[in-house]
């Protein structure tokens, strides 16, 4: 007996009033109906081997009260049957792919099911007279592995894995009362042209992971249906055409001029139906369908249905003969409806009625759609005749704790992150997501391009294409197929109103340009895949070791430890190796933004600001979306003068409609900030000019939403906007606004600089200054501001930081490291270099102190310069000159607990890099050493902030030391408790070794670590590159700016 494809969500009901009853609709409109039973909990049993099961496992008579009850949907992997195969994407590089050890993969791909893992589950079912008078299937949309169906004792089928919804026909093997229902699964499958193999993008989990029930449905029953719309010329075409041609003409601010005609207007629109009828019944069956469409909303006043007009082409009766299928297409007018887009995510509920010759009603479904239309043209995707920017991400179906199996809420919390970030796309890997996902995605509105491997493909396709979410179908390793062109005729005939999309470049299946192009970006995989570690340990039995039964792994201390996470490190043959990468997306597993989400979401923005050129207070703020209108926006301005706000205000902006502009006038005049009036204004203002450390005016407007929305939170900022007015505000103020910080260095107050030396160190004071350099190390190791000890660790030169997670998936990265290619290895090139001579003499008020290094890898010796001026002002000057480009280059140092404050001026909050920080407006921002960090799963680089003009290391109290390049040039800096050795050596975060002090990098020059060549310039092999950082004491917050407003 064979499998038959079905829509997903597509019920039968027992009248209309069963469908409104609620005034409040639950989740997708999915009233209950008596025809589905969900069957959660069963019987399970695990078998190494099918030959282990007990034979009669399927009879009735079997008793299995000694097996575990067990509930679904689930995966048997994270119930404590086994390990999944791996926890890598399917793009993951050759690198990636490589941790897998060749016994893992003899272990994880058998030739036969007599070595496979086998999972049999087992539920009771009673079956009433009123279900039996109809036809019984059973229904999943996921279940992982080959399957084998029994009922009461008899086989009724097999399949390949089931990832979209399928039902099987159980009429005729049921009796009145009680029934059994098994289901016997494998772990591995079965897919033509391949091997018995695991499924792509299940990771080797097996079980029942999508909820499974028993519907049923009329003798003679609506059995399938697939819509497609058009617009009526003169209406959405004619609006959607006005709106195109708004999209390029400019105003004379070289701002796009909004169209009056918004493309989300009501339409007038047709409906193609295909309809399958099918009877059962022995005699021919005479049927009447009737339609009626409903728009939906969250509640419904059940006498007052928001129903809209529409007329049916063909209302003939129809005939169908006995046990025979009739396909039948009609044709539906509908006035006044929303087109759905991802901004607009309108959904209308059709209600089909299929009456008999007697006017009664025999059945009765809903299915909830878009009104939308789909074309790829000039290698790019047009909605409803728009062209859309696709900005997608990569989504597994994949959870920490139940594997496959993902909860709703957890989709929603999904969905909801991307739309907060911007993202309209999502590109499905490995298999098709269940109807509950792409219901999701009609709701609040994302676009879908819809993976599953070729031989599944046709499933996918026709349980699928209801949903106005999905733009596009995507074939998963069409590579493993000879000639996969030939199968895009077939796709294109069931589904014409999709097109067809595949990255390879080389292929001729994809309709439009592979990403990132033309047709959009694409972003990279949206979570880590990781697993929850102590909820794996919760499912160990006693005296089970965690890891056991991973063929090719051994024993290690670590393993008992209840980490937070398991991730591919741990699974592979030797999970000791550093070089391991791990499956890194944009959010953890749990679901916790990465830094890269913030960039992500700037990129994305559709809320856009334009400065005048003439008038610095001029706006414009634009809404880039093609559809759908903004909120009410909260627009906040700021002048910041060093990162001190001067002047600001803020107010509520009406709604912009798509493609609208806005102009803003801001109440202010940069001339009047250089005049003595307002200098005179205010006796803070003066002040604040004397401390802002940088001079800079900066114009900052933020776009923040006031209340809370279905997607945001009140105050969630969605966009801002930053220039520089004047990068040197310099006023008729008196020279008070001078850079020293302490004092300058020609005060007749400043005493000369006194030395002292024992037989390992150097001591020279100079003011509020005393610096401390080891003879033996040829390095300043102590620096002491105000009587705080700032610095506390060797001052060394810095080439080398930990490795991205990136990094490790990168097979020339990791070549580095190996005795082929030691030259570029920067961690063994920083352990190696070799202090030679130390050379220190008073030059005339200075004391000076030059130190000489050794390494292989530079052209010349490296040098450290140190001049401790009488002010107590220590400049550290860099030289050297490298065979290969670095990585970084400036300074590392250690900084006691003591003076863990970090204020600096830059960019910010969150970490930036030159190739990741565009997210991260300049400002003036204090935090610690352990907020500064971010802590990935598999510990990797992070907590650099770049574009910064100063750097202040001080106590709680404000004591302590301004660290600045010279010539007020921009550098990075970095704020860690932990040492790029220890990041590159534990597997876990829970492994970091924390001391009682921290490290600071001082960089002059920071490699990109996104590889998207953003970088900065490199330094060249054949130049000396030299840069100077400049430390002062500093006393008191106030004297960088804090604490003034």
């Amino acid at each position: 007996m064979n499998w038959k494809t079905t829509l997903g969500h597509f019920y039968s009901y027992v009248s209309v009033d069963d469908i409104f009853m609620h005034r409040q609709q639950p989740l997708f409109g999915l009233t209950p109906t008596p025809w589905r039973l969900d069957v959660p909990l069963w019987r399970f049993l695990f078998a190494e081997t099918r030959d282990m099961l007990p034979v009669d496992f399927a009879n009735p008579e079997f008793d299995d009260s000694r097996w575990r009850s067990i509930r679904v949907p689930s995966v048997w992997q994270q119930e404590g049957y086994g390990y999944p195969h791996d926890l890598l994407y399917l793009s993951a590089n050759k690198k990636a792919k490589s941790v897998l050890s060749v016994k893992q993969k003899i272990a994880g791909v058998s030739a036969s099911e007599l070595q496979d893992h086998v999972g049999v589950y087992r539920v009771w079912i009673d079956m009433t007279e009123a279900y039996l008078r109809r036809a019984v299937y059973f229904l999943t949309e996921g279940i992982c592995g080959r399957v084998e169906i029994y009922i009461n004792g008899q086989f009724l089928s097999e399949s390949s894995s089931i990832h979209s919804p399928s039902k099987l026909l159980l009429s005729g093997k049921l009796v009145p009362g009680r029934n059994l229902l098994t289901v016997l699964v494998y772990r591995l499958d079965s897919l033509p042209n391949m091997p018995p193999c695991f499924h792509p993008g299940t990771f080797g989990f097996s079980g029942i992971y999508r909820m499974p029930s028993i519907v049923c449905e009329p003798l003679v029953e609506l059995s399938d249906l697939r819509l497609s719309f058009s617009w009526f010329l003169g209406t959405a075409s004619a609006r959607v055409n006005d709106q195109s041609g708004a999209m390029n003409r400019k105003s004379d601010t070289n701002v796009p001029i909004v169209s009056d005609v918004k493309s989300d207007s009501f339409s007038d629109a047709r409906i193609v139906m295909d309809m399958v009828f099918h009877n059962r019944l022995s005699k021919s069956a005479a049927l009447h369908p009737r339609f009626r469409i409903v728009r939906a909303e969250a509640q419904y006043d059940i006498y007052n249905l928001p129903e809209l007009r529409c007329a049916v082409k063909d209302s003939h009766p129809i005939v169908i003969a006995p046990n025979q299928s009739l396909s039948v297409k009609n044709e539906i007018t509908v006035a006044g409806v929303t087109p759905w887009t991802h901004a607009t995510p309108v959904l209308y509920d059709l209600i089909m009625e299929v009456l008999d010759d007697q006017n009664r009603v025999i059945d009765l479904k809903k299915i909830r759609f878009g009104f939308r239309t789909i074309r790829a043209a000039d290698n790019s995707l047009s909605v409803n005749d728009v062209p859309v920017n696709i900005k997608a991400v990569e989504y597994y179906a994949f959870d920490p704790v139940n594997g496959l199996s993902i909860d709703v809420r957890q989709m929603k919390t999904d969905l909801l992150l991307m739309k907060k970030a911007n993202i309209n796309t999502v590109i499905l890997r490995g298999i098709p997501h269940g109807s509950d996902f792409f219901s999701l995605c009609d709701e609040i509105g994302m676009y879908v391009i819809c993976s599953s491997v070729i031989s599944h493909m046709k499933n996918t396709i026709l349980s699928s294409q209801s949903h106005p979410c999905i733009v596009a179908w995507r074939p998963e390793y069409a590579h493993h197929y000879s000639n996969p062109e030939q199968y895009k005729e077939e796709w294109t005939r069931l589904d014409p109103t999709r097109f067809i999309y595949d990255e390879n470049k080389e292929s001729n299946l994809s309709d439009i340009s592979p990403m990132p192009g033309k047709s959009g970006l694409l972003f990279g995989s949206w979570q880590d895949l990781c697993l929850d570690r102590k909820y794996r340990m919760s499912k160990l039995s006693p005296n089970e070791r965690l890891f056991e039964g991973i063929d090719g792994r051994g024993v290690h201390p670590d393993d008992g430890k209840a980490y937070k996470v398991i991730h591919q490190a741990d699974l592979s043959e030797d999970s000791a190796k550093t070089d391991t990468p791990i499956a890194q997306g944009i959010v953890s597993a749990f679901r916790e933004p990465h830094p890269i989400y913030s960039e992500i979401k700037r990129q994305c923005e559709t809320i856009r600001v334009f400065g005048s050129p003439e008038d610095a207070a001029l706006l414009t703020i634009y809404n880039t979306q093609p559809f759908g209108a903004t909120d009410e926006l909260e627009v906040e301005w700021k002048l910041l003068l060093g990162g001190i706000r001067v002047k600001g205000g803020k107010g509520i902006m009406p709604p912009l409609k798509a493609f609208e502009n806005r102009k803003v006038q801001l109440p202010f005049n940069v001339n009047d900030f250089y005049s003595k009036e307002f200098l005179d204004s205010d006796p803070k203002i003066r002040q604040m000019l004397e401390k802002a450390r940088c001079k800079e005016l900066i114009l900052h407007l933020s776009i923040s939403v006031p209340r809370d929305t279905d997607i945001y939170q009140k105050g969630d900022e969605i966009g801002f906007y930053q220039e520089i007015l004047d990068d040197n505000f310099n006023t008729t103020a008196p020279s008070k606004n001078a850079l020293a910080v302490i004092s300058s260095d020609d005060l007749t107050s400043i005493t000369a600089i006194q030395l002292s030396a024992t037989p390992a160190l150097i001591i020279a004071r100079a003011g509020k200054t005393i610096a401390t350099f080891n003879k033996s190390q040829g390095a300043l190791c102590s620096l002491s501001c105000n009587n705080v000890e700032c610095l506390n660790g060797h001052f060394l030169p810095s080439f080398y930081r930990a490795a991205t997670n990136l990094d490790r998936s990168d097979q020339s990265y990791i070549l580095s490291a190996t005795v082929f290619s030691k030259e570029t290895d920067w961690r063994s090139i920083q352990r190696e270099i070799e202090f030679k001579k130390l050379r220190y003499e008073m030059d005339g008020e200075d004391f000076t102190v030059l130190s000489e290094y050794r390494s292989p890898i530079m052209r010349d010796p490296i040098l450290i310069f140190y001049r401790l001026r009488p002010s107590g002002r220590l400049e550290v000057t860099l030289s050297f000159r490298p065979r290969f480009d670095p990585v970084r280059y400036g300074f590392r140092m250690t900084s006691p607990n003591a003076t863990k404050q970090i204020t600096w001026y830059g960019r910010g909050p969150i970490e930036s890099y030159p190739d990741r920080k565009e997210a991260c407006p300049v400002g003036l921002y204090r935090s610690t050493p352990e907020e500064m960090v971010h802590l990935y799963d598999r510990p990797a680089e992070s907590g650099a902030r770049s574009d910064v003009r100063f750097i202040a290391v001080t106590s709680e109290e404000g004591e302590g030391v301004l660290i600045r390049k010279d010539n007020r040039g921009n550098f990075s800096f970095t704020a860690t408790p932990y040492s790029p050795e220890d990041l590159d050596d534990n597997p876990h975060m829970e492994t970091l070794p924390l001391d009682d002090d921290y490290e600071i990098f001082l960089d002059f020059y920071q490699k990109e670590i996104e590889r998207t060549g953003k970088s900065p310039k490199h330094p060249k092999s054949i130049d000396t590159e030299e840069a100077t950082f400049i430390f002062e004491p500093i006393t008191g917050l106030e004297q960088i700016g804090l604490g003034i407003y």
